[in-house]
């Protein structure tokens, strides 16, 4: 029964075509206030963050998560302000910084999706960009599922987690820095009750994070920024300490206030299959 479920709510696998022009249906057109209360984060903190924008400066700028050191993703929502052959600016973490930075240009986007229903897919779709040349290993971030259950009416992964989930992505923090700044904020693994407030929010295929009240973390334009966690890395029965793992992507959809997370693990078979292996995925615990 649980296998059929899931069979209908998310459907089979598949690939689309990217969007051409201005995204249509539920998302807005990308102009980025992420974590506008956040905290701006210091070099190297998130070195698998990327910004992306033609030029730099652009407002209408999205960001990307590098899952290999030839492959990025981001949200389905990002494609209207970019094409093969536009930089990624890996390791930028504010619009003044003149080193450190790691540029990998987009040699090909592919669309890929999970659900079938066609109002939900525009919030669900992710694009995977195959970079021309390799950034190096230390950027890149492993992808992990999470299994959650509910303890005493609060809402808490099943497994050997660390910290509160951090949401990063690229904005302006206050009226006193840049346009472009890498913010973080930690958040709260929320019911999904919250986040059904859209009526496609499935949490097959989702995550609902936020505050303690409300799905707040995520603004208008916050398409493709990161939410990590941290799991212990485990070898037999002795803890190696712990390792960042990226487990949504940001979205956020018209119809409600919350925003919420695509679940990335659920794309690692395509991921895998469409980068021959490159992709480090993971179950519940490694």
């Amino acid at each position: 029964m649980l296998l059929l479920l899931t069979v209908l709510l998310l459907g089979v696998a598949h690939t689309l075509p990217v969007d051409s022009g201005n995204p249509s249906g539920n998302l807005t057109h990308l102009r980025s206030n992420l974590v506008a209360h956040g905290m701006p984060a210091a070099p190297g903190d998130f070195p698998y963050m990327g910004f992306i924008a033609h030029p730099l400066d652009y407002a209408g700028s999205c960001a990307a998560v590098l899952v290999s050191t030839t492959h990025a993703l981001t949200h389905r929502s990002c494609g209207h302000i970019f094409t093969t052959g536009f930089p990624i600016r890996f390791n930028l973490t504010r619009s003044d910084q003149t080193s450190g930075i790691h540029v990998g240009w987009i040699k090909e986007i592919q669309r890929l999706s999970i659900v079938e229903d066609p109002e939900a897919r525009d919030a669900y779709d992710l694009l995977l960009l195959t970079l021309k040349e390799e950034v190096h290993y230390d950027l890149v971030l492993k992808i992990a599922d999470i299994k959650f259950g509910t303890v005493n009416g609060v809402v808490k992964p099943l497994d050997n987690r660390k910290n509160q989930p951090i949401t990063v992505g690229y904005g302006k923090s206050n009226d006193s820095v840049p346009y472009m700044t890498l913010n973080y904020r930690r958040g709260n693994f929320l019911d999904d009750a919250i986040c059904k407030r859209w009526e496609h929010y499935s949490p097959l295929a989702g995550i609902c994070v936020g505050s303690v009240t409300e799905g707040d973390l995520l603004k208008l334009g916050d398409g493709g920024g990161a939410l990590v966690d941290s799991m212990r890395r485990q070898h037999k029965k002795y803890s190696e300490g712990y390792s960042n793992v990226l487990i949504g992507i940001a979205a956020h959809t018209p119809g409600t206030d919350t925003g919420f997370y695509v679940r990335v693990a659920r794309y690692c078979p395509l991921l895998q299959g469409a980068t021959n292996q490159k992709i480090q995925c993971f179950p519940y615990n490694f």
